[in-house]
């Protein structure tokens, strides 16, 4: 694997750079990077998690018990990928379907989980929202974080994306079919 380029894969799909999702289309051997990347989104939250939690610790004047952290480290790295795996099937899933069998379009699983797949970079954002211990708003016990709003947004851009360059359908459709993208990556956050 060449780890310069797979990084600058992740920026450019970041960046939500078409001329990328047009390359991945065509080039098979990048399902295994798109699985890296969900699983690099997933240890990011776990990074977040870990560091949210010390840092609450720390702030109600608790000591940070390392060594009980270190040795769970390596479940929660599992947990953590395993559940990232999940969402990104289940989002390219519903993805595939609304745009294959709701609007008619054509795609191969294989394509559209690969293309999910880089597009999962915006999701590591999410994990940070997750994490983070200031909340941007509340409301009684209800509280809503912006981070995993723009997260979300971001990955919904990346979708449309996708739907685009891979689908030959309308553009409202395609619209319609990154927003059960959305969807999809949402009940299988909640179902985990």
């Amino acid at each position: 694997m060449e780890w310069k380029r797979f990084l600058s894969q992740m920026k450019r799909a970041a960046r939500l750079d078409k001329k990328l999702f047009t390359e991945l289309l065509f080039d098979d051997y990048a399902t295994a990077n798109a699985v890296i990347v969900v699983a690099v989104v997933a240890l990011l939250g776990v990074v977040f998690g870990l560091g949210a939690d010390a840092f609450n610790l720390l702030r109600r004047g608790f000591a940070v018990d390392w060594g009980s952290t270190v040795a769970g480290l390596p479940t929660a790295i599992f947990g953590s990928a395993l559940s990232s795996l999940w969402r990104w099937v289940i989002s390219a899933g519903g993805f595939w379907l609304a745009g294959t069998k709701l609007f008619s379009g054509e795609a191969r699983f294989q394509t559209v989980l690969r293309l999910v797949g880089f597009a999962y970079v915006a999701l590591a954002f999410v994990q940070l929202g997750a994490a983070s211990v200031f909340s941007l708003a509340s409301v009684g016990s209800l509280s809503f974080d912006w981070i995993v709003l723009a997260s979300l947004i971001w990955y919904a851009f990346g979708l449309n994306i996708i739907a685009n360059e891979l689908l030959d359908i309308r553009p409202q459709e395609q619209k319609v079919v990154a927003f059960l993208g959305v969807i999809a990556w949402l009940v299988a956050a909640i179902f985990r």
